[in-house]
């Protein structure tokens, strides 16, 4: 079904282009279609964050990476010390 789709996809994107810069056809309609394809194309923008809701989000990351940071040194550190209780072959 997607293959069939995308043979068609240059057909849809000339459509709506026409749509788009069809003076006769309703502006709202034709704001519609222009944001469609520059989503598309470009991809959605990004939600604007207020500066504190901003800061959160940097701090939940960076103390993520850090919990995930001392998780390995401690399965490292386990590592280490099961090599050391193993018996010498």
């Amino acid at each position: 079904m997607s293959a069939a789709a995308r043979e068609h996809s240059d057909a849809a994107v000339a459509m709506l282009v026409s749509v788009m810069e069809n003076d006769a056809t309703d502006i709202k309609l034709r704001v519609q279609v222009a944001d469609m394809l520059l989503n598309r194309a470009w991809g959605r923008p990004a939600a604007a964050l207020e500066p504190a809701e901003q800061r959160a989000v940097e701090l939940e990351s960076e103390l993520r990476e850090r919990r995930c940071l001392d998780t390995h040194k401690r399965l490292d550190r386990n590592d280490e010390l099961d090599a050391m209780l193993r018996p010498a072959k």
